[in-house]
C-alpha cells in the first residue's frame, strides 16, 4: 500500500478518534443536564447544542480579544472593564479590533459567558435573548469564523494536492525504471491511457524529466 493512501487512511481515523471522542463528550453533557434539571432526552439536548453554540461565540470573541485560553480571556476582559481604582472605563477606543475597543469586546465575551450559564441553567429563552442583544457584534464573529474555516479549507486541499502530486511522480518514476526499453513519451502515454498513474500524458512525461 503506497504512502498516500496509508496517510489517507491515518487521517480517516484519527478524525474517527476525534468525531467519537466529541461525540461521547456531547452525550455525557447531555445526561448531566437531564439528570440535573430533570427535563426529558430531548430537551437536555436542545439545551446542550445551545450551551456549545454560544460558548464557541465566546471563544470566538476571546480570541478578538487576543486571548489565548479562558483564563487569558478573564484577564482581559477584566483589564479592558476597570480602571486602576476600579472604575468603570466609559467604552474606551483603545485596542481596536475590527471596530470594536477592547471595552466593548469584553462586554460580549461576559454577556456570552452569561448565556451559557442560564441555558445551563434551562433558561434558554434568556439565554438566546443575550445572544440576540449581541447581534451586532456577533455578525462580524461568524464573519470571521466562516474566514478560518475556509482558510483551513483551503489551505488542507492545497496539502492533499501536493502529496498527490508528490506520490504520483513518484509511483510513474518507478514505473519507467521497471520498464527503460520504453522511451519516456511511450511510457507516459501508456500510464495516462491505462489509468496507471491518475494524471494527463503531458502532466506525466514532466513527471520522467531528468530520468
Amino acid at each position: 500500500m503506497d504512502e498516500t493512501k496509508i496517510k489517507k487512511i491515518e487521517e480517516r481515523l484519527g478524525l474517527e478518534k476525534l468525531l467519537n471522542k466529541r461525540q461521547a463528550e456531547f452525550e455525557s453533557g447531555v445526561k448531566t443536564i437531564e439528570a440535573d434539571l430533570s427535563v426529558p432526552p430531548h430537551v437536555a439536548r436542545m439545551l446542550k447544542r445551545t450551551i456549545n453554540g454560544i460558548t464557541t461565540l465566546a471563544d470566538e470573541v476571546a480570541k478578538m480579544m487576543g486571548a489565548t485560553n479562558e483564563a487569558d480571556a478573564e484577564r482581559i476582559a477584566m483589564d479592558a472593564t476597570f480602571n486602576a481604582d476600579g472604575t468603570y472605563k466609559n467604552n474606551a477606543k483603545d485596542f481596536c479590533v475590527d471596530g470594536f475597543s477592547q471595552t466593548m469586546l469584553a462586554g460580549v465575551y461576559r454577556a456570552m459567558k452569561r448565556a451559557a450559564v442560564s441555558a445551563r441553567e434551562g433558561e434558554i429563552l434568556s439565554a438566546l435573548s443575550s445572544v440576540v442583544d449581541m447581534s451586532w457584534v456577533l455578525v462580524t464573529t461568524i464573519e470571521t469564523m466562516a474566514a478560518d474555516a475556509r482558510s483551513d479549507a483551503a489551505a488542507h486541499a492545497a496539502n492533499a494536492s501536493h502529496a498527490t502530486h508528490k506520490n504520483n511522480k513518484q509511483r510513474a518514476r518507478e514505473w519507467y525504471a521497471e520498464h527503460r526499453g520504453m522511451t519516456k513519451d511511450a511510457a507516459a502515454e501508456k500510464m495516462a491511457k491505462d489509468s496507471i498513474i491518475p494524471a494527463s500524458f503531458r502532466t506525466i512525461r514532466g513527471y520522467l524529466t531528468g530520468q
